[in-house]
């Protein structure tokens, strides 16, 4: 059961990954032959899908979290490890997909590559680990919360990376730099 000092945290979570996932909705809607229609180019559709399982995971963490009944451990093994497969789907449409289409792909490119999918196996393979430590009563439910509330944040930070980057955010930042879509620029 989540400690009742945690409540507001996880309903405005709920609540603002739900309006984030719209948001995203709106922005494929606008384009969706350049974003996940069949001529996507695999780099904005690997963005588009990152963003969009960092989104989901929160959005179904926090709002089942707010559920008397569920164990929050349960919980983020379940939704940590599909989004750690989905991630690694990703990653295969991303190296596999660019090879079909296209020729080598440069270091540059696969250092963007292995940033996308790397920062994100990270974030839900802690997830996994943290589900499976509070599922397995490793760390107290009061601390589990502190920890998951933490970890959820930075997931939001990986969603909006990568929201901002599909909105065609300015090159000159390190992030920037290191977004897959800069491959769209290097190959016209």
């Amino acid at each position: 059961m989540i400690p009742a000092g945690f409540i507001p945290f996880f309903t405005a979570s709920a609540g603002a990954a739900g309006a984030l996932i719209g948001l995203l909705y709106i922005a494929i809607s606008i384009a969706p032959e350049r974003t996940v229609g069949k001529a996507a180019a695999p780099e904005r559709e690997a963005v588009v899908a990152n963003a969009y399982t960092a989104l989901t995971n929160v959005f179904f963490i926090t709002l089942v979290a707010l559920i008397p009944a569920p164990s929050l451990g349960s919980v983020l093994l379940l939704v940590g490890a599909l989004s750690f497969v989905a991630t690694l789907r990703l990653a295969r449409n991303l190296f596999m997909g660019r090879w079909r289409g296209a020729g080598r792909l440069s270091p540059t490119q696969v250092v963007r590559r292995l940033v996308l999918v790397v920062a994100s196996l990270i974030i839900y393979g802690a997830q996994v680990w943290l589900g499976a430590q509070i599922q397995w009563a490793h760390i107290p439910v009061s601390g589990a919360f502190g920890v998951a509330s933490v970890q959820i944040v930075g997931v939001y930070g990986l969603a909006l990376l990568r929201m901002w980057s599909l909105m065609g955010a300015r090159k000159d930042s390190l992030f920037a730099w290191l977004s897959v879509l800069n491959d769209l620029d290097d190959n016209g």
